[in-house]
């Protein structure tokens, strides 16, 4: 009998590798959305346009068990800002950190956290989408879908009375609409 020599998802060596965000002038970095490890969130905005921005808030994926904020998974929605969003790229703590499903009562912090201090940082507090990829476009579904019902979430953060209707969904592989006031499929 022989063994498989293929490693092991979770024993891969995974190097960070930034997002392309050289020539964006107006980012914040590393900005507290609740207390605690992995709570921080970026802020990227349009080069153009005037304020309020509707939000992009990109999820990362990487199997829950790997990845960061502003990676390079966060290229693709980083190119949204051409249409005029702003882009918001939050951490979430990995499945060895913290058990599934305290990720997507982060994100809802993160979410609440935009809503609350939008005017902070240009943004428009009504007009939010979720978008990720892999694992992080599974979170984004059950944080959009789990907030139509009051679910999954815990109260972490401290704008719990920025609770409001569930953030729309975006799908990078969807054909979307950008130039609506809102995004939306197009069918």
């Amino acid at each position: 009998m022989t063994m498989d020599k293929t490693p092991r998802f979770i024993d891969r060596h995974v190097p960070f590798q930034p997002a392309a965000t050289t020539g964006i002038p107006h980012q914040y970095h590393d900005v507290p959305y609740a207390p605690g490890a992995r709570h921080t969130l970026d802020i990227y905005l349009p080069n153009d346009g005037v304020a309020p921005f509707p939000v992009v808030i990109d999820v990362y994926g990487g199997g829950l068990y790997f990845g960061q904020k502003s990676s390079h998974k966060l290229n693709p929605a980083l190119q949204l800002r051409s249409a005029g969003y702003a882009i918001v790229s939050p951490d979430y703590s990995l499945s060895y950190q913290q058990p599934f499903p305290t990720q997507i009562s982060e994100l809802k912090a993160a979410i609440r956290f935009v809503r609350a201090k939008a005017a902070l940082y240009g943004l428009d507090p009504n007009r939010i989408a979720l978008m990720g990829e892999s694992s992080g476009a599974h979170l984004a579904v059950l944080t959009a879908a789990s907030e139509t019902v009051g679910q999954l979430d815990r109260g972490l953060g401290n704008h719990l009375a920025c609770r409001r209707r569930c953030p729309q969904l975006l799908h990078p592989m969807v054909p979307i609409n950008l130039t609506s006031s809102v995004p939306s499929l197009i069918c």
